[in-house]
């Protein structure tokens, strides 16, 4: 089942145009108008998929597609939009983009999934700001220690407040996480991407 490349193509060229550094870098913190930007239309690309979005409490990004069960634990994916101050156009973005493009893919060829599905851009996933990186993954997973937690949170509790967020300790169930990651000796040597599919996550 093939994906629509040539819209991956664009939806690459339009998020690293937000925060674009040269031709190939990007800056693109996490909770700034930058980060926001990336948000809305990645966004409104997961609604164009079919799915429902959100921003949770801990600020991540999460697009949900229904499956025919609703009984069943969702399979959650995606990676991060915010990045490295020189940070390359693809880290992370890979992850999230081409999961849009794959639930994309589902819904043009008229495919319900068995159980829903979660397209994610965790929140402050680098880390580079605020010296605590994967800010939004731990939460989401009931991961976050309280005290660094409460120390981190007193830095930047203003900028939350411009995302309208009030983070909390919950854990939500998931299958599974799927990663795609690109190895750089693979694809310099090989031109292809590895994808990897996990059980559990655990951060």
């Amino acid at each position: 089942m093939p994906i629509n490349a040539s819209r991956l193509q664009q939806h690459f060229e339009a998020m690293s145009a937000i925060g674009k550094i040269g031709e190939t870098g990007t800056c693109r913190p996490a909770h700034t108008t930058l980060e926001k930007q990336g948000f809305g239309i990645a966004a409104q690309w997961m609604k164009d998929a079919g799915m429902q979005t959100h921003i949770d409490n801990f600020g991540n990004l999460i697009g949900h597609l229904k499956g025919k069960s609703t009984s069943l634990p969702v399979l959650m994916t995606g990676s991060h939009l915010d990045s490295q101050p020189y940070g390359g156009r693809f880290d992370g973005v890979a992850g999230v983009l081409c999961a849009i493009e794959a639930v994309m893919t589902l819904k043009e060829n008229g495919i319900t999934p068995e159980r829903g599905i979660d397209v994610i851009s965790f929140a402050d996933e680098e880390g580079w700001r605020f010296n605590k990186g994967l800010f939004g993954s731990r939460g989401i997973l009931g991961k976050l220690d309280s005290k660094s937690f409460l120390n981190n949170y007193y830095n930047f509790k203003n900028l939350l407040s411009e995302f309208m967020l009030l983070p909390a300790f919950y854990i939500q169930a998931k299958t599974g996480f799927g990663i795609l990651k690109f190895k750089l000796a693979d694809l310099l040597s090989n031109n292809h991407a590895g994808v990897k599919l996990y059980s559990s996550f655990n951060r």
